[in-house]
């Protein structure tokens, strides 16, 4: 089964402490605050390579609780340690008890406790409350109509659906649950794996565990490509020990139905990505989205990455054995043919959003888009 959690994947490596280190006033931690000169490839370019992965405890969005605040106090940060090692000590216990619950994870399901999404790594605990650095309210400024699609797909996964979706075909089920791909915005901090960097005169490829998606990027600073992918076209260029990628020509899939909306490809995204390494294991990684499809104004996010490849050259990167395809569509599909059966008017009926749309006209609150998916009483 494809595990398919939000920056969480399974690692066999125990360890007995939390290791936690807490950030300042960047996405930088406490390890990185020194200038630090990076090794060069053989043919004189920054080397990057390694298996990075995101291990910060911090949300992309900021929290209704620490809203207005760009920083977590001294109080919040102890209290946040003492969760995480409480969480790490019930975990190697082999505890049950410790899947996140409803409120804590709205938008996530919680079909898998701590050993699925255990990542056998220390926790970076970063002081900022967001991964969101732009806009200043650490909120991905999305237009009224992105607002309601992610309002019908939270309905539409929760246990009382909306009567206009209908699962007529694979095409009324989200790219992930397809196997197919999340898309290229997250894929450094969402997803359920780490992101393998390798590196050849004149191109850096970044293979995503999750999906094994593959971004082969040349350094050269040509222009992008003018053929369109679902992944976008991408071309790099090094600015002294960074390198910087700019990826368009993205497919336009805003057709197709996404986990979140906000990584849909199309026709007007643009993403501007910045590669930093600040320390032996540690990468700063910086994005801008630009996308007026979806978006009010270009959004902005900076975080860590921890390299866990170990000291002898193995790494910590598994198959993505994606299952949900393999089953989940099929069950998800043989439901309403056999409703067919006995209600033939049903037959050739699609996922109907502007339906919706047209009897839930009011753009939803903040608030609103917080509360915890209706279940079962």
């Amino acid at each position: 089964m494809g595990i398919r959690y939000a920056g969480w994947t399974i690692s066999f490596l125990m360890i007995t402490t939390l290791a936690v280190f807490v950030g300042c006033d960047s996405a930088q931690t406490d390890r990185t605050e020194e200038v630090w000169t990076p090794s060069l490839t053989e043919w004189g370019e920054p080397d990057l390579q390694g298996v990075w992965r995101h291990q910060s405890t911090t949300p992309l969005q900021r929290p209704a609780n620490v809203e207005g605040r760009e920083f977590l106090t001294d109080e919040e940060v102890e209290t946040i340690t003492l969760m995480e090692s409480d969480i790490l000590e019930k975990g190697l216990d082999g505890a049950d008890d410790v899947r996140p619950d409803v409120e804590a994870s709205p938008f996530q399901s919680n079909e898998y406790n701590r050993f699925w999404v255990y990542t056998g790594r220390e926790k970076i605990i970063n002081r900022r409350t967001s991964l969101i650095i732009d806009p200043p309210n650490g909120r991905i400024p999305m237009t009224p109509r992105a607002i309601k699609i992610e309002e019908f797909h939270e309905l539409w996964v929760s246990n009382f659906p909306p009567e206009e979706h209908y699962n007529n075909s694979w095409l009324d089920r989200d790219t992930g649950e397809r196997c197919l791909t999340d898309g290229t915005i997250g894929q450094m901090w969402a997803g359920t794996g780490p992101n393998k960097f390798i590196q050849g005169p004149g191109y850096v490829v970044i293979l995503h565990e999750q999906f094994r998606d593959r971004r082969i990027i040349p350094t050269d600073g040509r222009e992008p490509s003018q053929v369109s992918t679902w992944l976008g076209n991408a071309s790099g260029r090094w600015e002294e020990n960074s390198l910087v990628v700019e990826t368009t020509h993205f497919l336009d899939k805003t057709d197709q139905w996404w986990q979140d909306i906000w990584k849909a490809g199309s026709s007007t995204l643009h993403l501007i990505e910045r590669w930093t390494r600040v320390g032996p294991n540690d990468m700063l990684y910086e994005m801008t989205v630009t996308d007026p499809s979806k978006f009010t104004q270009p959004w902005s996010v900076e975080l860590p990455l921890t390299n866990i490849q170990d000291p002898d050259g193995s790494i910590m990167f598994f198959e993505y054995a994606c299952a949900e395809g393999n089953y989940g569509i099929v069950n998800s599909i043989s439901a309403p043919r056999n409703l067919e059966q006995t209600n033939p008017s049903l037959k050739n009926r699609r996922t109907d959003f502007e339906g919706w749309l047209a009897r839930n006209p009011d753009i939803p609150t903040w608030e609103e888009l917080q509360a915890p998916p209706r279940r079962r009483p």
